[in-house]
């Protein structure tokens, strides 16, 4: 069996690692815009950001998390941000996912994530 760690977080913590998670993963998916969060740049100064990035894609491209450009690194990336995100929606939620009320809550972040990456399984929560 693979050697696993326990890390504790405070969901302040949470909510900043699932948004560094998520940027970092779609910077690999050559969606620079999401630079925008952590600098004032202009677009045109993104775009060039990504022409220099992924000069192979033009401005109104960008690639599939599942796609054979984007290394597993981001897929797991990407895996950390889903679960985090599944599980910052649902805790002060009064219901469950079993119980999930469609109109109420019909984001992506309600959703059981869906592993990405090849090497790892999805990470799991226990909360305390």
């Amino acid at each position: 069996m693979p050697f696993k760690i326990n890390l504790k977080l405070s969901i302040e913590q949470a909510q900043t690692l699932s948004m560094a998670c998520e940027m970092v993963a779609r910077l690999y998916m050559a969606q620079t815009d999401v630079l925008n969060h952590v600098c004032d740049a202009s677009w045109d100064d993104l775009r060039k950001v990504k022409e220099i990035c992924f000069p192979e894609l033009t401005v109104n491209q960008y690639k599939s998390i599942n796609g054979s450009g984007v290394p597993d690194q981001a897929r797991q990336l990407w895996d950390i941000y889903q679960v985090l995100r599944h599980f910052l929606a649902w805790r002060d939620q009064s219901n469950t996912p079993e119980t999930r009320d469609w109109v109420k809550q019909m984001a992506v972040d309600f959703d059981e994530p869906m592993r990405r990456s090849e090497s790892c399984s999805l990470p799991h929560i226990a909360s305390s």
